[in-house]
């Protein structure tokens, strides 16, 4: 079990990595010019690394501490400089690794800013998270708040009602036209009362500047604001919702939102079965007039057979959209094995025509957009190592996960916390390996990645020691 529990904390981890970096955290060039990190398309305009890094250009260690808690580490790079989320906001030089700027915000409980930030004219947004005490005894929950930050002194100048809890998470915010858009609970729980409170989801729009709330997008009844992802194309917002429609019946949803006129130009169910759902875990890119999603979708149990609880089937399923219209393009779906154990959830990045989709088995695939034409595949599993865990009824093999990240020129897909691989978009072909973390490190669970972040040549890496959860961040070359 102690290597089971450990993937799930290192998949927590991962996650929210993957989840911001997915999601809209990061700036959106419609937003602002400082930012190289396209949140719409999962796209770096940076030149990626042609040579494996050899040593660390420079590392600074952060002293403020994780405190144990499973907060991702995560920054965002604009312009010259290195936005680092934790207990705090950290600002670094990009090119000498100086430390400009070290906040935090914890007094009477711990403040976390949990998203990396994104910038917009001298200020930073993201989502200050506030660890409370509840109603038991040594029991803390977060509560999440969007939150905005002077950019030169780390000064929170506004924050938002609570929109989410560690329970009833909110989304990631994206920033459009001086809007900030939040999938959120509305209202969120009362501080330190156990979840149970009714909540109305829906994606916020806040005004950057004076943080009023000036509108939202409804939200089918039931939805998970977690679990919601919003991308831009830079004139329209994208989105799915995964909602609850009746007691272990789960759906998906697809939106496009326009902000000019305040309306949802067209909205639809999908993935469409006439089976039930007992969970939905989504991807969502756009680029120019498509939008792609991947869904991971588990079917109702099976049932009981001889006393043991049998899981309902799983299925990947990539879908590409016409945004003006909503109109299906393509589609590729593949059952998952029950033999296969696998922490891989839908990742998904894209480039100008090119969509790069991960496979469960540790295959990744590069499509066209328009078409969903196969162009190349690579199998990254053989890179990565299997960790024994327990089931309740034998011992299993649990694989880690692909993370993708595109460049102008690499396509950068993390092997878990194994390895990073950097591969040629075009053709598939490998150009390099780098191994993040030994197995024996993994397996003695002295230390974690925390994200991995592409700037021009280089690579910002976070990593942290289990013993103190400080993070120590790098710039590759």
């Amino acid at each position: 079990m102690k290597d089971l529990r450990r993937n799930a904390v290192c998949c927590l981890l991962v996650i929210f990595c993957a989840a911001v970096l997915l999601s809209g955290c990061g700036e959106n060039p419609a937003a602002s010019d400082e930012s190289s990190y396209d949140t719409g398309s999962m796209y770096w305009d940076v030149e990626g690394v042609q040579q494996a890094p050899t040593t660390a250009a420079w590392t600074h260690v952060w002293g403020q501490s994780f405190n144990h808690q499973m907060i991702g580490s995560l920054g965002t790079v604009a312009g010259k400089k290195l936005y680092q989320g934790g207990q705090g906001l950290l600002e670094l030089d990009l090119a000498t690794g100086m430390e400009l700027l070290n906040v935090n915000w914890t007094k009477q409980h711990p403040v976390y800013l949990e998203s990396a930030p994104l910038l917009w004219q001298g200020k930073l947004y993201g989502i200050l998270s506030e660890q409370k005490e509840t109603e038991l005894p040594g029991v803390g929950l977060l509560y999440q708040r969007l939150a905005c930050l002077d950019v030169t002194t780390g000064n929170v100048l506004w924050q938002s009602d609570e929109v989410g809890t560690w329970e009833k998470r909110c989304g990631h915010p994206l920033l459009l036209g001086g809007k900030v858009y939040l999938a959120a609970c509305f209202p969120a729980p009362p501080s330190g009362k156990a979840d149970t409170t009714d909540v109305h989801p829906a994606v916020g729009i806040w005004d950057a500047s004076t943080g009023k709330l000036t509108g939202r997008i409804p939200l089918p009844t039931g939805t998970f604001p977690g679990d919601s992802k919003l991308v831009s194309d830079g004139a329209y917002i994208y989105g799915n919702a995964t909602y609850s429609a009746s007691r272990g019946h789960i759906c998906s949803s697809l939106f496009c939102y326009d902000p000019a006129t305040a309306q949802t130009r067209w909205s639809i169910t999908y993935p469409t079965t006439s089976k039930d759902f007992v969970s939905i875990r989504t991807a969502l890119a756009v680029d120019g007039k498509t939008l792609i999603t991947v869904f991971q979708t588990t079917d109702q149990p099976r049932g009981v057979i001889n006393g043991v609880f049998t899981e309902g089937a799983q299925h990947r399923t990539a879908a590409a959209f016409d945004t003006p219209t909503g109109h299906l393009l393509w589609t590729k779906k593949e059952a998952i094995s029950d033999t296969i154990h696998t922490l891989q959830v839908p990742d998904l990045a894209m480039r100008p025509g090119v969509a790069f989709l991960t496979i469960h088995d540790g295959t990744l695939i590069a499509v066209d957009e328009r078409t969903g034409v196969q162009a190349w595949s690579f199998n990254a599993g053989t890179h990565s190592f299997p960790f024994r865990g327990e089931t309740a009824v034998s011992l299993v093999d649990w694989y880690l996960k692909l993370v993708t990240m595109a460049t102008r020129d690499v396509l950068y897909v993390q092997d878990g916390e194994s390895c990073l691989v950097a591969l040629d978009p075009t053709t598939g072909a490998k150009l390099w390996q780098k191994t993040l973390l030994t197995r024996e490190e993994q397996e003695a669970e002295k230390k974690q990645i925390c994200c991995i972040v592409p700037v021009d040549k280089g690579l910002i890496v976070v990593t942290a020691n289990t013993s103190d959860m400080r993070p120590i961040i790098e710039l590759w070359k």
